[in-house]
Order: structure tokens, then C-alpha cells, then sequence
């Protein structure tokens, strides 16, 4: 069989209506004996020049389409056969055949089918990426810098001052009040005490 890189474009219709005509494209190929290795999607452009509808002549000309291309192996009997039955249908503007060179396989391919029917945990490939997951070591934090204006002392451990001060507040009012009053405006040591388990 002959390797081609077929050209199709198709008039711009809705997404279910292209992917049924996709469909009957490649129902069309394996029904020829042809194998369809791999189709591509190349997006929705505008053609380089308007063209005819052939069905009414009195509709607008078209000028935009979707391009694919389609990578498959068409025996050469049935090249014609397959090049009229893609033209021939309502939804192709245009359809260009290109030869192309038959990929090669190299000689320690090794098919990894059983592999890839296996569920995803399953897979060596899988298996192999956790585990390389679980060596790579994790960035430590440092912790967060303890804000020391509400407090006139060191206070090692993790930031509790804005517990603190929720509970001075709500014992002892606002800090604006605090002001007024003249009172400094840092937790209790007591309150403290209670919160980190030591003495002060």
C-alpha cells in the first residue's frame, strides 16, 4: 500500500455535523482496505479564494473551512475510488492526494499494547513516574516570621500573637480603646502562657 497525506477541506458547518462527516471520510477508507493512521486537525480558515457551491448555484459562494489532514494507506486500485467518494460528498470543498514516504520502524521497537490496556496505576510507565515523584524531595516552607510589635520579647514556636490578640480584645476592648486609656496595646502574658504550654 502507499502512504498519502490527505488534504480535505470541508465547508463550515456545526461541530456534530463535521464530526459525522469526519466519520463517514474514514468509513470511507477502511471500507477500501485502507488503513487510517492519524488525523489532524488544523482549524477553521478562510479558503484562499471563494468557491462554488456545486449543489445550488444560486447560494452563496463559500469562503470559509475546516482543515484536516488525514495520514493513511490506500491501496493503489482503490485511490480513485476513494479520492471520488470523498469529492462526492456535500461536504467537502476540496481534496488533494500527496505521497508521502512510508514511516520506518526501528529494529528494537518493542509493542507495549498489553501494557497500555492495562489501567493507569497498573502501568510500569505509571509506576515508574511515582516513583521518581516520591525521590524528588519537597521544597521546605520556612515558617512564618513571628511580627514582634505586639510583643517585647522573643516567642519561638508557631505565630499565635493573632489568637492572643483576638482574646485580649475581645477581654479587654479594642486597641483604640486601649490608646485611650494609655495601655499597651500586646497579649497577656498569661494569656500567652495559656496558649504555648510554658512560662514566660
Amino acid at each position: 500500500m502507499v502512504c498519502y497525506e490527505i488534504n480535505l477541506i470541508l465547508r463550515r458547518m456545526t461541530r456534530g455535523d463535521t464530526i459525522a462527516a469526519m466519520k463517514r471520510h474514514g468509513a470511507l477508507i477502511l471500507e477500501r482496505r485502507g488503513i487510517l493512521r492519524k488525523i489532524e486537525y488544523m482549524g477553521t480558515k478562510n479558503l484562499p479564494y471563494t468557491f462554488e457551491d456545486p449543489k445550488d448555484k444560486d447560494a452563496p459562494r463559500i469562503t470559509m473551512g475546516s482543515y484536516f489532514i488525514l495520514h493513511a494507506e490506500v491501496p493503489p486500485l482503490h485511490r480513485h475510488e476513494v479520492r471520488e467518494g470523498l469529492q462526492v460528498d456535500d461536504s467537502t470543498v476540496r481534496v488533494v492526494f500527496m505521497e508521502k514516504d512510508r514511516p520506518k520502524i526501528p529494529s528494537d521497537y518493542v509493542c507495549t499494547l498489553e501494557e497500555e490496556l492495562l489501567p493507569p496505576a497498573l502501568r510500569p510507565s505509571v509506576q515508574q513516574l511515582i516513583e521518581m515523584g516520591r525521590k524528588i524531595k519537597q521544597p521546605q516552607i520556612p515558617p512564618e516570621p513571628i511580627d514582634n510589635k505586639y510583643f517585647d520579647h522573643d516567642v519561638s514556636g508557631p505565630p499565635k500573637y493573632k489568637i492572643a490578640e483576638k482574646l485580649m480584645r475581645r477581654n479587654m476592648g479594642g486597641k483604640k480603646q486601649q490608646r485611650q486609656r494609655g495601655e499597651r496595646t500586646y497579649p497577656d502574658p498569661k494569656v500567652l502562657e495559656r496558649l504555648h504550654g510554658t512560662k514566660l
